[in-house]
């Protein structure tokens, strides 16, 4: 019995080598510089359409503003009930028919399957 607890007090069965658990990964060179030239790259483009004064939202047409207006008064609805049926804000339907809007083909692509419009 001496013999055994006199192994258990050594510690000699313990293992303490330290485990790590979720190491993140080293940071890989080649990923790193590809990542840098991606973001210079774009960068870059970023300046160029600045430098051209190209930086601007497509707007809505006339037409499709009239079109979704004359759409919705011949359903007889309003902003707010047309704005309810598909799950937006009165206010985007407003800004959308005042031309205000910046163009978003989500709303757009909404408004016209709930309309019926091509």
């Amino acid at each position: 019995m001496d013999n055994m607890d006199n192994h258990f007090n050594t510690l000699d069965h313990q293992d303490w080598k330290t485990i790590v658990i979720r190491k993140n990964p080293k940071n890989n060179v080649a990923n790193s510089k590809k990542k840098i030239d991606n973001t210079v790259l774009k960068k870059i483009s970023i300046e160029k359409k600045a430098e051209a004064d190209d930086l601007h939202h497509k707007q809505l047409t006339v037409e499709l503003r009239q079109s979704i207006q004359k759409a919705r008064c011949a359903k007889a609805l309003t902003q707010k009930q047309l704005a309810n049926n598909i799950n937006l804000s009165q206010q985007i339907i407003s800004d959308i028919e005042s031309g205000k809007a910046i163009y978003n083909a989500q709303h757009i692509n909404k408004i016209k399957r709930h309309l019926k419009l091509k």
